[in-house]
């Protein structure tokens, strides 16, 4: 198999969510041609790109003439099923392979391969009906978290349960499927480390960023953020020993909760790009789009460095007079626009990204605009 890509080569991308854009116009600079399928004909990713397929994720062989008209291939978002992606391989080639994607959206599979490393998880069961619910409640405690297996389930299948007297309304859920049964822990924070795996196994890490959501939607990202040192090197070390563990080449990202009390804890795996990951494109000296491109056409991953504190932002109101102001007066604000890339999955405009000397200073701009309030 081919593992090594050279400019004037085709790129094909497939996937409809906001990292698509970005990534199209990294690998048209890096000199590749690019190739997108999605199943949106109003698609940005259709109209920024050399050539295009508009089909939907089960059309054979329109997917077998987009592998074959493609040098390698890349998936930006999670929402790509496997079998569309093992289809894929059989015509060309797609260096992130599918077992990581496989394991990072099946979340028993993800805790199996986290334990398998001595990776510290939360406590968790697995539940099919109600009966193990309640086990799992009494063995746990309240309050607890329903997830379903499968990650691109519908999100709003996740129930938390504060005590006995809510355990009915996990009873609605249970038809739906197999679950987890997860602790839940309210005062902590989420931190996320993003990182490269090249071709020869080499490893690079962007810098660390802190995360903050309102009812699983992402508010914002912030990077240039302290913890304790022995954390720093004790969630470095785990991003390698995850790269390691993973049959895959390009950009993946591993998400921890910290709690108060310093305990350290895996929350998720994401074997491609993210929504906060964009980010770096502010604040250190190439993207995760290059990045990404670099892993897998099998040229070297550079070395990261930082340039400065950032805050991203997303934001979900163009006509927002909030928004509109600041667009016009801040100088350290980067806004990039989604237009029709994604919108339907994130339900999200844009993001900006403002940048400055001290992070608490970032903050405090943010804060004072409002903005978070809409």
């Amino acid at each position: 198999m081919t593992t090594q890509f050279y400019p004037g080569q085709t790129l094909g991308i497939i996937g409809e969510g906001i990292n698509g854009p970005m990534l199209v116009q990294a690998a048209r600079q890096m000199g590749f041609k690019v190739t997108v399928y999605s199943p949106d004909e109003k698609s940005e990713l259709v109209h920024i790109a050399d050539n295009y397929f508009v089909g939907t994720y089960y059309d054979w062989e329109k997917l077998k003439t987009f592998a074959e008209s493609c040098d390698f291939i890349t998936y930006e978002s999670q929402n790509i099923q496997i079998e569309t992606l093992n289809f894929l391989q059989k015509y060309g080639v797609l260096p992130q392979g599918t077992e990581a994607l496989e394991i990072s959206m099946d979340r028993l599979m993800e805790r199996a391969l986290l334990e398998e490393n001595n990776i510290n998880v939360l406590p968790y069961a697995s539940a099919i009906d109600l009966n193990d619910i309640v086990t799992a409640a009494a063995t746990l405690g309240y309050p607890i978290v329903l997830k379903p297996i499968q990650k691109n389930i519908n999100p709003q299948l996740a129930r938390v349960i504060d005590g006995p007297a809510s355990i009915g309304r996990a009873a609605e859920l249970i038809d739906n499927g197999t679950f987890i049964v997860e602790s839940w822990l309210s005062d902590m924070r989420e931190l996320s480390i993003v990182a490269a795996k090249g071709v020869d196994g080499h490893i690079e890490m962007f810098p660390m960023i802190e995360n903050i959501f309102d009812n699983g939607k992402l508010v914002e990202s912030l990077t240039a953020i302290k913890v304790p040192d022995e954390i720093e090197f004790e969630m470095q070390r785990i991003v390698n020993v995850v790269g390691d563990a993973l049959n895959y080449r390009g950009v993946y990202q591993v998400d921890f909760y910290l709690t108060t009390t310093g305990n350290l804890m895996v929350k998720k795996l994401v074997a491609t790009l993210s929504q906060e990951s964009a980010i770096f494109g502010q604040v250190t000296n190439l993207s995760v789009y290059e990045q990404h491109i670099r892993a897998i056409a099998g040229i070297p991953v550079s070395v990261v460095t930082s340039s400065a504190p950032a805050i991203l932002v997303p934001f979900d109101n163009l006509d927002n007079a909030r928004l509109q102001t600041q667009w016009l007066i801040k100088d350290n604000w980067h806004f990039t626009f989604y237009h029709n890339a994604g919108y339907s999955l994130h339900a999200v405009h844009g993001h900006f990204v403002a940048t400055g000397a001290e992070l608490q200073y970032l903050i405090d701009q943010v804060e004072a605009t409002k903005i978070l309030l809409n």
